[in-house]
C-alpha cells in the first residue's frame, strides 16, 4: 500500500509538472494548444498587457489579438471609450480605414480637437456573448468613460459544463486533444444547438450580466442591436448540430431547392416561387422570401426571411435575439440602446437590408460602417456623455471642414491601406 501511494504521488507530481510546462509554453506562444472553438467562449487572459512605455498594448500571445490601439496605464484627464464586440464591431472585412471604430474616432477627434481621447477597439473575431462578457470585465478594470458593446451574430452553441471548462484549462488535456484530433478546420458559420431556447436564455443571461456589471461600476453603456442581413444569398456551412457530429463544410441544396434557385437566378421569381413552395426543405424558405422580395411583396418577404433566420441564422442575429437586446436595457438609466438594425433597415429597399450594405452574411461595407459611426456619434451627443467642452461641429465657424468618406477611402486605396483583416473567416467555428 505504501509503494502504491508513493507511485500515485509521483505520478500526480509528474503530471502536474508536465501540465504546468505545457501551459507555460502555450502562454509563451511556443505551443498552440487551442482548439478551433476555444476562443469563442474561453479567454486565455486579458487582451492587453502593460508595455515598457507605460501604455497597454494588445497581448501578441493572445489567441485572438485585438487592434493595436494603445492606452495609458495612468488615465489622467483622458476620455476613454472601449469598443467590445465581435468581428462586426471589429470592422471586418477592413483592418483600420473603413471601420466603425475609425470613422467614430475621426469624427470624435474633429469635434473635440483639444480633448485627450483614447478610443480603444477591443473587439475580436469568432467570439460569442460568453467571451464578450469576459472582455467587458477586462475593460471595466481600466476606468472607461463609456463602453460600446455588441454581440449576437455568433450565438448558437451553449457554453461547456464546468467540468469541460476545467479540462480545457489543463495543458495535458489540450495537448492530447490536439494530438488525437489534429488542427482540422471548423465550419464557417457557428453550428446551432437544437435547443434554441436554451441558447437564447444564456444569451440573455450574459447581456444581463453586462448591464449589471456596468451599473455596479457606474460606467455608461451603449448596447447595440446588430443589423440583420435579411437578403443574404450565400451558402456556406453552418447547419444545426446533430448528435456529436458536425455538418459538412459545404451545404448543397436539395434537388427541389436547386431547381427553384436556378429559376430565381434566371430572373423568373414568379415561377421560382411556385416551384419552391413545393419543396419540403427549410432552405426553400429563404429563396421563397427572396423571390417575394423580387416580386415587390416586402411584407411577405420579411416574414419568410426572418422565419428562415430563426432556423438557420448563418452567423446572423436572429430576430428573437435582437428582441432580447432591446429588452435587457429597459429600466436601466446608465444603459442606452443603439438600434443599428433600424439604422440600416431605414435605408434599405423595403426595409430589408441586403448586399447594398453588407459584404457577406453580417459584416458591413465601409459606407454602412460609417452610418453606424454616425448613429453612435448622434447617441453620444444626445446623451451628453462625451468629452468635456463644446463640440466643434462641421460647418461651424472656427471648426475644420470634414473630408468626405469617399475621399478618405480612395486615398487609402491608392496608398494600399484599405486592406482586409487576415482572419476574415468569421464564425466561432467548431
Amino acid at each position: 500500500m505504501r509503494y502504491a501511494a508513493y507511485a500515485v504521488g509521483v505520478t500526480v507530481f509528474v503530471l502536474a509538472v508536465v501540465d504546468g510546462l505545457l501551459r507555460w509554453l502555450d502562454k509563451r506562444g511556443d505551443l498552440d494548444l487551442s482548439g478551433k472553438n476555444d476562443r469563442a467562449w474561453r479567454a486565455s487572459g486579458p487582451p492587453w498587457v502593460l508595455g515598457d512605455d507605460g501604455r497597454y498594448h494588445p497581448d501578441p500571445k493572445s489567441d485572438n489579438v485585438v487592434h493595436d490601439h494603445p492606452f495609458r496605464a495612468e488615465k489622467g484627464d483622458a476620455w476613454r471609450v472601449f469598443f467590445i464586440g465581435e468581428s462586426f464591431l471589429r470592422g471586418v472585412p477592413y483592418r483600420e480605414v473603413g471601420t466603425i471604430h475609425d470613422w467614430f474616432r475621426s469624427e470624435l477627434s474633429a469635434r473635440y480637437p483639444r480633448a485627450k481621447l483614447e478610443v480603444v477597439n477591443g473587439s475580436m473575431s469568432a467570439i460569442n456573448s460568453e467571451r464578450v462578457l469576459q472582455n467587458v470585465k477586462y475593460a471595466l478594470a481600466h476606468d472607461p468613460d463609456l463602453l460600446i458593446v455588441q454581440t449576437c451574430n455568433n450565438e448558437g452553441t451553449l457554453p461547456p459544463s464546468k467540468v469541460t471548462a476545467r479540462l480545457h484549462e489543463l495543458g495535458t488535456f489540450r495537448a492530447f486533444r490536439k494530438l488525437l484530433r489534429g488542427d482540422d478546420e471548423g465550419p464557417v458559420h457557428t453550428p446551432q444547438d437544437p435547443d434554441v431556447n436554451a441558447v437564447r436564455d444564456h444569451f440573455r443571461k450574459n447581456l444581463e450580466s453586462i448591464v449589471s456589471l456596468t451599473a455596479e461600476r457606474g460606467v455608461p453603456l451603449f448596447l447595440l442591436v446588430s443589423p440583420l442581413n435579411r437578403r443574404y444569398e450565400g451558402n456556406e456551412a453552418g447547419l444545426p448540430l446533430r448528435g456529436h457530429t458536425w455538418e459538412e463544410r459545404a451545404a448543397p441544396f436539395s434537388p427541389c431547392v436547386e431547381a427553384g434557385v436556378a429559376t430565381y437566378r434566371a430572373g423568373d421569381p414568379k415561377r421560382a416561387l411556385d416551384a419552391l413552395r413545393q419543396c419540403d426543405d427549410v432552405e426553400a424558405l429563404r429563396w421563397i422570401g427572396l423571390s417575394e422580395f423580387a416580386l415587390g411583396d416586402h411584407a411577405a418577404s420579411r416574414r419568410s426571411l426572418e422565419a428562415y433566420v430563426e432556423v438557420l441564422p448563418r452567423n446572423r442575429c436572429r430576430p428573437s435575439f435582437q428582441a432580447v437586446v432591446r429588452e435587457v436595457v429597459r429600466g436601466h438609466a446608465h444603459a442606452t440602446l443603439v438600434d443599428l438594425d433600424e439604422t440600416i433597415s431605414a435605408r434599405s429597399p423595403g426595409r430589408l437590408p441586403g448586399p447594398e450594405w453588407f459584404t457577406d452574411y453580417c459584416h458591413l461595407n465601409w459606407e454602412a460602417q460609417g452610418l453606424v459611426a454616425d448613429a453612435l456619434m448622434d447617441t453620444l451627443a444626445q446623451s451628453g456623455l462625451g468629452p468635456r467642452g463644446k463640440a466643434c461641429l462641421a460647418g461651424h465657424e472656427g471648426c475644420p471642414p470634414r473630408r468626405s468618406r469617399l475621399s478618405v477611402v480612395e486615398e487609402a486605396m491608392r496608398r494600399g491601406e484599405l486592406t482586409a483583416t487576415a482572419d476574415f473567416q468569421a464564425g466561432s467555428g467548431r
